[in-house]
């Protein structure tokens, strides 16, 4: 039999209100020739079940009775993909019917591009579509606009990627970034070194947010924890070209930017600590203009 010429990868960890949805998108590809590589990465919830509900010959389901990770599980899955190109799916997403054949067909068409990304729909807990947008992903279409933005921060919608694998399984995803960060991190080493990435300016999925989605940490009240995030994951990229990938230009200037997201996080650290201490003395200023009790009649 031959390998089919697209592998989707799905990694999935309890997500039995909108595993269904998304495989069911897959499965629904106008772009039939691939396999559909689901990790369960030790599902608590029904999950698994729903999974196995399906009998698509497509789908290559490896379930898991320990939680390791989306990074560890998405290196798992290349390692075992046996198609050209390797399209990532998120788990509560939902990809457009024709994502697919659209991305191997410039691909195909243009193959000296490496990847190949879009511009997605940001939608709620419940499917409904939110207004706001996610400016950096926006507005960074173009490849050199793609490769300036994300010296400061991630504006790559993962789940609308499709890369080509052997380019994929040199960078693999950073395990010491187990569930947040991943993904930018390999898209820095793919930038760095100059690979060709295009972005088609039409949304081709709709991106979930929900409490639990990588999204949510950038929502007010979570600032200072996604710098902390980008900051380590920066880090850790730096690490990577000191050693296995080797330093250039574009290394040092996310350098330079790592200098710029330490200083903020500091700022960040000590509005919080002064408005604490405001706090406390308006609490106290307070307390002492409180009137006095009362004092007890005697008997």
């Amino acid at each position: 039999m031959p390998n089919p010429k697209v592998t989707v990868l799905m990694p999935v960890y309890n997500r039995e209100k909108y595993v269904r949805e998304a495989v069911e998108s897959v499965l629904n590809q106008t772009f039939e020739n691939f396999e559909f590589l689901i990790i369960d990465d030790g599902s608590e919830d029904q999950t698994d079940n729903i999974l196995r509900s399906f009998s698509d010959a497509r789908i290559r389901l490896i379930s898991h009775s320990q939680n390791k990770g989306i990074a560890q599980r998405m290196n798992e899955g290349l390692a075992l993909a046996r198609g050209e190109c390797l399209a990532i799916m998120n788990s509560d997403d939902i990809a457009f019917p024709e994502r697919i054949e659209k991305q191997v067909a410039y691909l195909d068409q243009n193959p000296d591009i490496g990847a190949v990304a879009s511009t997605a729909i940001l939608i709620d807990a419940e499917g409904r579509t939110l207004s706001r947008v996610w400016e950096a992903e926006k507005n960074s279409i173009s490849y050199k606009e793609i490769t300036k933005t994300m010296k400061r921060v991630c504006c790559i919608c993962n789940p609308t990627t499709m890369v080509r694998t052997k380019i994929l399984k040199r960078y693999r995803f950073n395990e010491k970034l187990p569930n947040f960060g991943e993904d930018y991190e390999m898209w820095l080493h793919f930038c760095s070194d100059k690979n060709l990435i295009y972005k088609f300016s039409e949304p081709l999925l709709k991106y979930r947010e929900h409490s639990k989605s990588e999204r949510s940490l950038h929502k007010r009240g979570c600032i200072k924890r996604a710098q902390q995030l980008r900051i380590k994951t920066k880090t850790l990229f730096l690490l990577r070209r000191l050693g296995k990938f080797g330093w250039n230009n574009y290394a040092t200037a996310i350098f330079l930017e790592l200098q710029k997201d330490v200083f903020v996080w500091i700022k960040y650290c000590l509005q919080d600590a002064f408005s604490r201490i405001a706090g406390s003395f308006q609490f106290s200023k307070t307390d002492e203009k409180s009137p006095r009790k009362k004092r007890l009649k005697k008997l």
